[in-house]
């Protein structure tokens, strides 16, 4: 027994040993986590530190000429110490593109140097160092932890290009006017922008082409009007002058509205002149925002006197004139590149079988979607009978012929454009002011096997208003699929418009009047968002046929929203000029529906341009050639200053896909898609959109 004692004692204590050891080990685990949690705890904080300083002090630094060293240098401490780090670690440096450190910044009230011995000061570095205690490795005579991090800030100044969102003001403005402020605009500080001869007869007045009248005052009282008319325009483009005086009273009425207006207007900057007279050419060197303050025509000191507000943002990472936005951007330190890069996105129709091979009667669901804008209520065709009274004609004719007694029946519904509402101030994209009457797509039938009753409100209908196509397209789609698609039934949308869309999705009218044959850029929203209600109501599988009524209007978005076709003898889109046109359109519509399992099933999505040729060119010569990745990405690197052209080609699925479009899915592009590189390093984005040249063909 006293054996077994003993035993049992040498085990007792041999467990103690290693339940010490265990808690030994413990203990040893924990402290290990908490320091090395620490650790990274620390190294993050300090990450985050210097992020935010950098950041800060080029944001200070961007303001160039209207700020201090010191300023830069309190800016970038202030958000260092904010996030927790002690401002008597931290170094604050001016850098170089790379974010190599040129020199440290001075608590000084000098303003920010442009070069530091000739290399250009491009951004701002902050490091910054921390401490934290320790625990476990306190014992091996570690008592704190350290942490060091560096950052670097990239100030990205000028655009390259301007003009496509609101248009250009009609004026060019020496860029020696800003001598007084260190060659620069400074934010708040008036020039004068028009009046001293630039060459003689010249006072400043530019146009947007060469064409015959492009100097006459009837052409700069509609440069004014609509800004628009300017177009896109480029660092290095020659501007056309439109040479005199031109103060007749419709100019200076244009010119009150402006002063009158807190609207800012984008100032082209020009460097260099070239030519005399009508022949004489401004030489694009930046963009400036800029809102007119006065105007004297009298005497002999005639000027425009404009003040700088604001800068024009650049449209990518890399920058052109240093007179434009200047953006800042964290960047590692490298070597930088001037890229031209993007994502290629093709609009694909995937081709299948007839849409029913069965002999039964298909039941279709089908919404007219009729415009019954202001511009429906004028005459035209034989006999000039009102367009509006025509259609409510020939669509109660359609609706007749559906067969809702069928087994199954069809339904029908009916959504008109625009229902006009009310609400808050909005500025206008296309024309100075502010704007409350909204337009949106009405619902005036849901689907119903009552055509009477549609064909009832139908024959009510008056025309005022809009052209919101956005959001008719939306109302539309709600209707035909009020909820989980039916398979057994046919959707179709048949809209008819007799004009361009000028109201985005939201029912904000852009100050487009429609007048014209020809959308302005500053109406691109409302045509962007119809587009889109287009491509989501393809994708849910709705056939949709469209009809312009009458062909006074640039209808190539109408062409671009109807579906595919899949045989020519069987189109979509269609083009009415007089009454009979649009009674024979509609009575071919209402036979294919009739007969809609002979149609050819086309479904159209956007997809991946994987696999697809790009090439970059300029002035007719090609500069380079990539292939997309398997993501449809792309990338030119090492390309000098310019304004290239992007094209896209290739295969996929057996089609062609070479027809650019300047939004997915949209109609072909009417002008080259250009991207403009600036001399500042870095990427300039430009992401193509292209759709098939190949013929559908129903098996």
């Amino acid at each position: 027994m006293w054996r077994l004692r003993r035993w049992l004692g040498r085990q007792r204590g041999q467990s103690i040993m290693i339940l010490a050891l265990g808690m030994i080990t413990l203990l040893v685990a924990a402290g290990l986590v908490i320091d090395v949690g620490n650790a990274y705890a620390l190294q993050r904080k300090v990450r985050n530190a210097v992020d935010a300083g950098a950041l800060a002090g080029a944001r200070e630094l961007a303001r160039q000429n209207t700020t201090t060293n010191a300023q830069v240098l309190e800016a970038a401490r202030k958000f260092v110490a904010a996030n927790g780090v002690p401002v008597d670690k931290v170094g604050v440096w001016y850098s170089d593109v790379s974010g190599t450190p040129l020199q440290p910044v001075n608590n000084d009230g000098f303003p920010p140097p442009t070069d530091v011995n000739g290399t250009p000061v491009a951004g701002v570095v902050v490091t910054a160092q921390a401490q934290v205690g320790t625990y476990l490795a306190y014992l091996a005579g570690i008592h704190t932890l350290s942490a060091s991090e560096q950052s670097f800030a990239r100030v990205i100044c000028g655009a390259c290009e301007a003009g496509a969102s609101d248009g250009l003001f009609p004026v060019a403005v020496d860029a020696n006017t800003f001598s007084a402020t260190g060659g620069k605009p400074a934010i708040g500080t008036s020039y004068v922008i028009w009046g001293d001869k630039r060459t003689p007869g010249n006072f400043g007045w530019v146009s947007w082409s060469d064409s015959p009248g492009h100097t006459s005052e009837t052409t700069l009282v509609a440069n004014l009007q609509q800004l628009t008319r300017s177009g896109v325009w480029h660092v290095g483009d020659q501007l056309p002058c439109g040479p005199g005086v031109k103060n007749s009273s419709d100019v200076t009425a244009e010119l009150s509205k402006f002063k009158s207006s807190p609207r800012l207007v984008t100032v082209p900057v020009y460097s260099a002149v070239t030519g005399t007279g009508e022949n004489t050419k401004y030489t694009i060197s930046g963009f400036v925002r800029m809102k007119i303050v006065d105007y004297n025509f009298s005497g002999n000191d005639k000027s425009i006197t404009a003040k700088f507000e604001n800068w024009v943002e650049p449209s990518a990472e890399g920058g052109c004139a240093d007179m434009g936005v200047c953006t800042v951007k964290l960047r590692p330190p490298l070597t930088e590149r001037r890229s031209i890069a993007g994502v290629v996105s093709i609009w694909e129709p995937k081709l299948g079988e007839h849409l029913s091979t069965a002999t039964s009667h298909v039941p279709v669901d089908v919404v007219n979607v009729l415009d019954i804008s202001g511009s429906m209520a004028d005459r035209w065709g034989s006999g000039q009978e009102v367009k509006l009274v025509t259609a409510k004609r020939v669509l109660t004719d359609f609706d007749a012929q559906l067969q809702p007694t069928a087994v199954p029946g069809d339904r029908l519904g009916l959504v008109t454009f625009p229902q006009v509402t009310s609400g808050s101030y909005y500025s206008l994209r296309c024309s100075s002011g502010y704007y409350s009457t909204r337009y949106l797509g009405q619902v005036r039938s849901a689907l119903t096997a009552d055509i009477a009753s549609v064909n009832s409100i139908i024959n009510g209908l008056t025309a005022n208003g809009g052209t919101p196509l956005a959001g008719a397209i939306s109302a539309a789609r709600s209707v035909v699929i009020p909820g989980a698609p039916d398979p057994t039934r046919v959707p179709v949308l048949i809209i008819a418009s007799d004009g361009i869309t000028n109201v985005t999705v939201d029912g904000r009218w852009t100050g487009f009047s429609g007048t014209t044959y020809s959308a302005p850029a500053c109406n691109d929203l409302a045509v962007q968002d119809a587009l889109s209600q287009a491509n989501m109501a393809k994708q849910q599988g709705i056939i949709i046929f469209t009809i312009a009524i009458g062909d006074d209007f640039n209808s190539d978005l109408l062409r671009a929203i109807a579906t595919a076709d899949s045989d020519p003898a069987k189109p979509h889109f269609f083009t009415a000029v007089n009454q009979n046109d649009l009674a024979s359109i509609y009575q071919q519509i209402a036979t294919r529906v009739a007969n809609i399992g002979a149609e050819c099933a086309v479904e159209e999505f956007e997809t991946v341009g994987n696999g697809l040729t790009v090439t970059l060119s300029q002035n007719g010569s090609v500069v380079a050639q990539t292939t997309t990745s398997a993501s449809g990405s792309y990338v030119f690197n090492d390309v000098q200053p310019g304004t290239y052209t992007l094209t896209v080609s290739g295969q996929k699925d057996g089609m062609t896909f070479d027809v650019m479009t300047d939004i997915i899915g949209g109609p072909a592009a009417t002008q080259p898609i250009t991207v403009t590189a600036g001399t500042g390093m870095g990427t300039y984005q430009r992401d193509l959109y292209v759709r098939t040249s190949t013929p559908l063909q129903c098996r």
